[in-house]
């Protein structure tokens, strides 16, 4: 089984039913020279265990805790639960450490295509778990995770492009780059099993 890194709000979105695809950039490895795509990470059918920021405590945590894996996706009081694991000495681990067992989310990818990422519809950008309400004309918006704070936009696909660049520009991969990304559709397994 294959696993998929989501940061906090793709989590929450996808445990919401509201994210449905997630977009990757193609690294240039996986082009012939010619331009065709060689092999996409994942395919259709595979079945993939997402990876989350999360955190262990032990038994003899204090606080009454217990044996607990805690996902940082969850916390809805995020200053209490930081009060919480600073006062016991635990750290957030980086979805990157996070084995196959403390997985909680399944996901079954459903088909695969590779685009220009400025190609997304805004149907696509609302099932990238962009929120979506028809009150008034900033109807698009995501949790900022620098600021901590809701960021409203005239459509999902702007409010995704800005989502984009937070996860993404640092990395090099900024939206007015326009890179080529895999767009992977997915549904939620509940059983973790392969088969």
């Amino acid at each position: 089984m294959k696993s998929i890194i989501m940061p906090p709000e793709s989590v929450r979105a996808t445990l919401d039913g509201r994210k449905t695809m997630a977009r990757r950039v193609v690294k240039g490895w996986y082009f012939k020279p010619c331009g065709g795509v060689v092999k996409a990470p994942y395919r259709p059918g595979d079945l993939l265990y997402v990876r989350e920021t999360w955190c262990h405590f032990p038994e003899t945590a204090p606080d009454g805790m217990g044996e607990n894996i805690y996902y940082k996706a969850d916390q809805k009081n995020a200053d209490e639960v930081e009060r919480v694991i600073k006062y016991n000495g635990i750290k957030w681990r980086s979805p990157a450490t996070m084995p196959r067992a403390a997985a909680r989310l399944f996901l079954r990818v459903k088909a695969v295509r590779v685009e220009r990422l400025q190609e997304i519809t805004e149907a696509d950008a609302i099932a990238e778990g962009i929120r979506w309400t028809e009150a008034g004309p900033l109807h698009a918006h995501y949790l900022n995770a620098k600021l901590g704070a809701w960021l409203n936009f005239p459509t999902a696909r702007e409010a995704y492009a800005s989502w984009w660049d937070e996860m993404n520009a640092r990395r090099g991969y900024p939206w007015d780059s326009n890179p080529w990304v895999f767009v992977y559709k997915f549904e939620r397994e509940e059983a973790g099993t392969d088969g």
